[in-house]
């Protein structure tokens, strides 16, 4: 059963972590540790900022927050409910249904044409695939990319390829958007576009945590913090 099935305080996290690890290689010669408990809460209609040097730990941090990855210790929570108590299933669900992530490296089915991506994880609603379609040209067309629709997504550059990324988060009105770095492959006027869009999607009551060394990105977030030597601490926002 997904967690938000049941009543939930609007003004509880959505999100909390506390004290979280995440090592790799543990044990080994190479051990590395990339969070050294981190503790955060992601409260409703929120927006928070990740700072931080490459390599400091915030793709593992975004991934740990979105169960697309475990920690290696501390524990986590989704709308109250602690996520070692959700089984697969639920997990699944709950991605589907209420988070979304905007991947750095896009993670796109490359084969596939850039409306169909878009469309991807939504086949299990009752909706046609014209209806899909539809949809989908709607949401490029957010991204200024509805002349791409039928094109592979291996073909698109790169630019393109972090509009059609930012297109399949957005799609199905996330509760939660999660997204790394989603402004750093576009050119100054694109990442304009992208930064408007992330307001307009706070506007409407979304959650946003956002890992970027975007000032603009950065400058949505009513919560700022740096990620350093694997631990997360407030910062103060220029």
């Amino acid at each position: 059963m997904c967690p938000t099935s049941r009543n939930f305080a609007v003004r509880d996290p959505i999100i909390e972590a506390s004290n979280l690890v995440k090592t790799f290689n543990s044990g080994g010669p190479f051990e590395l540790r990339v969070l050294c408990g981190v503790d955060l809460k992601v409260f409703p209609n929120s927006a928070i900022g990740i700072t931080g040097s490459s390599g400091a730990g915030k793709t593992t941090l975004l991934s740990c927050l979105s169960l697309l990855d475990a920690p290696t210790s501390g524990s986590l929570s989704f709308f109250g409910q602690p996520a070692q108590f959700l089984t697969e299933g639920a997990q699944s669900v709950l991605r589907r249904e209420k988070l979304a992530f905007i991947f750095q490296d896009f993670q796109l089915f490359e084969d596939l044409p850039a409306w169909l991506n878009v469309c991807v994880g939504r086949f299990v609603e009752k909706a046609s695939l014209r209806q899909l379609h539809w949809q989908a040209i709607e949401t490029l067309e957010q991204v200024e990319l509805q002349a791409r629709a039928d094109h592979l997504a291996r073909l698109l550059s790169g630019g393109e390829k972090q509009r059609l990324a930012f297109a399949r988060a957005i799609a199905r009105a996330p509760e939660i958007l999660l997204a790394d770095e989603p402004t750093s492959n576009l050119d100054p006027d694109t990442a304009k576009l992208l930064t408007s869009r992330l307001q307009r999607y706070l506007e409407q009551g979304g959650t946003l945590v956002a890992a970027s060394h975007d000032p603009a990105v950065i400058s949505l977030c009513r919560e700022v913090y740096e990620l350093s030597e694997g631990r997360l601490r407030k910062a103060t926002q220029a």
